[in-house]
């Protein structure tokens, strides 16, 4: 199996973000599915309640991704997506033992040309931002349009706010480091 070029993939991303997407509406349970796909070879299936993803899967090309916040981000690849895939409604997939991290790289080297406002797509590449960076892959953003967390939220936004100052710091420490020599 071929491997697919770095273009191929953040081509497929492209043509992933520029159709419409199909929702269905919310079942009995509440929760709805949302598909993005392109003939590219990619295609990402959110299933959402009222107020969050509840999990993800993202295809891009051979690669499998699958997100729920209580088992994280796990990676495989497609082993098959032709007719027999089609038949049990998706690819065939082999998971991998442990989330590749040169596969998560790759789709997020794709996923960096993404510039649209779609928030699924969005709200995956944060959480494979947070997996390559180590830190929570917590859902605590509404993708749904619900704003407002409540007190439940807060204590993450607080701890999101001192990483992102925590990194601020480093950085201006760097800096004043090299222009000291």
């Amino acid at each position: 199996m071929l491997k697919p070029t770095p273009q191929a993939l953040a081509a497929a991303v492209t043509a992933l973000y520029r159709i419409r997407a199909i929702e269905d509406p919310p079942g009995p349970d509440g929760n709805k599915t949302v598909w993005h796909q392109c003939a590219l070879g990619a295609e990402l299936v959110s299933t959402v309640n009222e107020r969050h993803v509840i999990r993800q899967e993202l295809t891009l090309i051979q690669s499998y991704f699958t997100w729920t916040p209580t088992s994280g981000l796990s990676s495989g690849v497609v082993v098959d997506d032709g007719p027999k895939a089609l038949a049990n409604g998706g690819p065939l997939v082999e998971m991998d033992a442990a989330l590749d991290k040169e596969r998560l790289a790759e789709a997020l080297a794709a996923l960096a040309h993404y510039s649209g406002e779609d928030l699924y797509i969005r709200h995956l590449l944060r959480v494979m931002t947070l997996v390559r960076d180590g830190l929570a892959e917590d859902d605590e953003d509404s993708v749904t349009g619900v704003k407002g967390l409540g007190d439940a939220g807060r204590g993450r936004w607080s701890r999101r706010w001192f990483y992102a100052a925590a990194a601020l710091a480093a950085l201006g420490a760097a800096v004043a480091v090299m222009l000291h020599l």
